[in-house]
Order: structure tokens, then sequence, then C-alpha cells
């Protein structure tokens, strides 16, 4: 089949090529390696890394940009003890 010059064509991206923005609350949990739990229960104290409800709502999506997991664990860095 002769590709058409009106149309061009596209490499179709394998998901595994993709990094998301955002993760959902298991994704993230993996991400610092905690639980969800330990992610829901640190909302509750209002601490951990911020967090994003799209949906307002008490059963909507808690969304984790990556960035914002990335600069709460950098916050938490501890520089070795100098001797």
């Amino acid at each position: 089949m002769t590709p058409n010059p009106n149309y061009p064509t596209h490499r179709v991206l394998d998901v595994a090529e993709i990094e998301p923005e955002y993760v959902g609350e298991r994704a993230a949990a993996g991400f610092l390696g905690v639980t969800a739990e330990y992610l829901r229960q640190l909302r509750a104290r209002k601490m951990g890394p911020v967090y994003s409800k799209p949906n307002a709502g008490s059963n909507a999506k808690v969304l984790y940009a990556l960035a914002d997991l990335r600069a709460w664990v950098e916050a938490g860095r501890v520089p070795p003890k100098q001797t």
C-alpha cells in the first residue's frame, strides 16, 4: 500500500514510552515505597505530598503530580553527618 501524501504517517508510541504527568494513589505509593493507606493517613493529617482531587467530593479520585512526589522526596533529604 502506498502512503497517501495528504495524510502524514505518525509513529504510535508504546505506553511504556510515555511517563504520565499525574498518577493515582496506588502508583504514587509505589513510587514512594509506602502503602496507599499511609498516603491516606498523611492526607487526613494534612501532611505528605501535594495532591489534587479534580472532581471534588469525598469519593473523588486523588491524583499526584510526579513533580510533586519528587519534590516531597527531595524535601526530606538528610545530608550525611560531617565529622
